[in-house]
């Protein structure tokens, strides 16, 4: 196995960028969701509610990132002056809020009155592990830092749409953090540890789809039905601590360091297949 490509979403729900090589962290790949737009009372929004934020578009620089939507762009620095508490699901985080000159032309932008935080290394966004009593440390990720798939899997789904004689999907709809290659379909269900060049990576639990795996990655147009059907008719849960469809999987980086395109990939350690129901 080998990493096929590498994808960061500099913020929350925007728009993903490409890497051939970066750093993993311990929270995830370096840059990866460590900005957020919140609304009026500080929680977090997402295309499942806001499909336009998909034109959102966020290049990290030296000094902040810069933004663009429509055709128009905007520069944004790192705040440092003023905080605010901001929930992600169920998760409070007390960030660093922009300045109101940026949140009136984000605000413009989305068509209602936003926010935008951003996590330093000095804030601490914990959440419990799956299964287990350990906690770890996550951007304003849903739920765990990185997010990985592989290109069998996505080929043996769009097989299945092919048959029904609709488009492929493209991996972009899933919003991975690392794509794999070389894996057969789904032997991931089975993985507890792998590495990822010198990196040991756990895998903790599939990742549940939702409405996002419909929308455009570019234009957060609806694409119909196709990837949820798809994913309910191939690839429905079949263990009731997590009740929907599957794609990917959820993973925690235990140690820090370069990665890249092209970095070979080994299995460490295997447990049961994650269950499907029939």
């Amino acid at each position: 196995m080998r990493v096929e490509s590498l994808h960061i979403y500099p913020i929350k729900s925007g728009r993903g960028i490409d890497l051939t090589q970066t750093e993993i962290h311990l929270r995830g790949l370096m840059g990866d969701r460590r900005w957020m737009v919140v609304g009026a009372e500080g929680r977090f929004l997402t295309q499942r509610t806001h499909p336009q934020m998909a034109r959102l578009i966020a290049t990290p620089n030296k000094g902040g990132i810069s933004l663009e939507f429509n055709g128009a762009s905007l520069d944004v620095s790192f705040p440092d002056q003023t905080r605010l508490d901001v929930t992600v699901w169920r998760c409070d985080v007390n960030a660093w809020v922009c300045d109101a000159s940026v949140n009136r032309v984000l605000s413009d932008w989305l068509g209602e009155a936003v926010k935008l935080v951003y996590m330093d290394e000095d804030i601490v966004r914990a959440r419990p592990l799956f299964e287990t009593q350990d906690s770890i440390e996550v951007s304003f990720a849903d739920g765990y830092p990185l997010l990985i798939t592989t290109t069998d899997s996505l080929a043996a789904l769009n097989a299945y749409i092919d048959q029904k004689g609709e488009p492929a999907l493209p991996m972009s709809r899933f919003r991975p953090n690392i794509v794999l290659s070389g894996a057969p379909a789904w032997d991931e269900d089975g993985w507890a540890q792998i590495e990822i060049g010198a990196h040991r990576v756990d895998i903790v639990k599939p990742c549940e789809r939702c409405v996002m795996t419909t929308l455009d990655p570019s234009s957060g147009e609806s694409q119909g039905q196709t990837a949820l059907d798809a994913l309910r008719a191939l690839r429905k849960s079949g263990d009731s601590r997590i009740k929907g469809m599957l794609f990917g999987t959820n993973a925690v980086p235990r140690t820090s360091g370069p990665i890249a395109v092209g970095d070979p990939v080994k299995i460490i350690e295997r447990r049961a297949p994650w269950p499907i129901a029939s």
